[in-house]
């Protein structure tokens, strides 16, 4: 649209949230596009307002914690091999 470009770091980071959060209906999965060596501290949005947060540390998710605690049960944990 114009010099210079603002709208790559929008992009960026809604990639790396895809890569983080996906989700399909009621079901929410974390790290399924995650590189295994990258690490990474989030706190994102989810459907039916849900907040999730943790990291991704050497490949594993630690420290999650999921708001409102009742949607911890649709939550698959994925990171990508």
């Amino acid at each position: 649209d114009y010099s210079p470009d603002h709208d790559g770091l929008g992009n960026a980071l809604q990639t790396l949230q895809a890569m983080i959060l996906q989700y399909d209906e009621d079901k929410i999965q974390l790290g399924g596009a995650w590189p295994t060596e990258w690490n990474a501290n989030f706190k994102l949005n989810a459907p039916k307002n849900t907040k999730i947060e943790g990291t991704i540390s050497k490949g594993q998710i630690i420290d999650l914690v999921v708001t409102p605690a009742s949607r911890m049960d649709d939550v698959e944990i994925g990171v990508s091999r």
